[in-house]
């Protein structure tokens, strides 16, 4: 499209380019930054977290990590365990949220990059409610699921990402 004189835009995800016009959509560096800085206040600048992403290789996610470990930078007795993959799948992040949580006994917080995941863990809070009190969850996306587990104490911080609800 570009090479045809077409503009191009994205939307949404982000990809080092010159052959854009613009890019319309969340500094996903910044707000991973700001996503490990409230996660960092949750927990009292101490304790080890897993990271959720449907994939590694996605660069939303990549973005949203990058800021999330760099705002960790500042908590030397911060950790991150582990560094999961869900790939866009509730059940099977669910699963690799339960099994990450049973090696890790002591997680403190969970961070998920995106929005699948973020219900997998809140279910996986759900079906742990015992360990959800000291457990600091943060996700990205909000819905009415969400709000409710917020709601609930299941999760503590939503990165909004509906543009209706990142204008409220």
């Amino acid at each position: 499209a570009w090479e045809r004189g077409i503009p191009v835009v994205l939307v949404d995800s982000n990809v080092d380019t010159e052959r854009k016009l613009c890019y319309v959509g969340t500094n996903n560096y910044e707000s991973g930054w700001n996503a490990g800085i409230k996660m960092a206040e949750d927990c009292g600048k101490k304790g080890k977290i897993l990271v959720v992403v449907s994939s590694k290789k996605t660069n939303n996610q990549q973005e949203r990590v990058a800021g999330f470990e760099d705002a960790l930078q500042s908590c030397p007795e911060m950790e991150i365990v582990e560094i999961l993959e869900g790939s866009s799948n509730m059940m099977q992040g669910q699963k690799r949220i339960e099994d990450a949580l049973d090696r890790n006994e002591d997680v403190d917080g969970i961070f998920c990059a995106e929005g699948i995941t973020s219900y997998a863990a809140l279910k996986v809070m759900q079906e742990r409610s015992d360990e959800a009190p000291r457990i600091s969850v943060t996700v990205y996306e909000y819905g009415e699921v969400l709000a409710k587990g917020l709601e609930n104490g299941y999760i503590s911080t939503a990165i909004v990402q509906t543009p209706l609800q990142m204008g409220k």
